[in-house]
């Protein structure tokens, strides 16, 4: 099933090491994308899916096929009408489209749900909800949620930073995450010991 499954039935936090794990191996499949030219343009934990062994996979490339068809005459239609309020990008919203930035930053607002179980934003209005990511930034994921490590907090933020040249780039956020994860799994061998 989806991420967003996962979230909804779990009833505690998600372990942050699996999180961890998952949007490194989603951050890593989404730069394989950008390389062969394809852009998702609607990461969100629903799209994000996981096997029977716990390995996730990106989902519904539905959109980013749609983009790379040649022959679509409404691309600029679909793209601006094509957008999940909880995680689309700030350069959606004001012009209608983005490049794969826009995915790490979806990608960021997907990492704070997954961790939080909170989204970003927390609007009622849909208007309001697109509108603020524009000028305002969410507060620290380590705010909802006390043991999130400030590496990983502080990454989340630059993901969803308003302006695309400022978020990482994929390679930066498979290397934030594979430190982090070479780090715990140290700590788990001298706690075994």
């Amino acid at each position: 099933g989806s991420l967003d499954k996962k979230l909804e039935e779990s009833k505690e936090q998600l372990p942050i090491i699996d999180v961890v794990k998952w949007v490194k191996d989603v951050a890593e499949g989404l730069d394989n994308a950008r390389r062969h030219g394809i852009i998702h343009h609607d990461i969100k934990p629903a799209n994000i899916m996981m096997d029977k062994d716990g390995n996730v996979k990106i989902g519904d490339f539905g959109i980013a096929q749609a983009m790379r068809d040649s022959r679509s005459e409404s691309i600029t239609k679909l793209t601006k009408a094509w957008a999940s309020p909880h995680y689309v990008s700030p350069e959606k919203v004001l012009e209608g489209k983005e490049d794969h930035m826009g995915d790490i930053y979806s990608l960021g607002s997907s990492f704070y749900q997954l961790l939080t179980k909170k989204t970003p934003f927390d609007k009622d209005d849909i208007d309001e909800l697109v509108r603020i990511r524009t000028v305002e930034d969410p507060p620290p994921p380590k705010k909802h949620r006390a043991e999130i490590p400030q590496t990983i907090s502080d990454l989340i933020m630059k993901m969803m930073g308003r302006k695309p040249d400022g978020r990482p780039t994929y390679r930066d956020i498979v290397n934030c995450l594979n430190a982090f994860i070479k780090e715990n799994d140290k700590k788990k061998e001298v706690k075994e010991k």
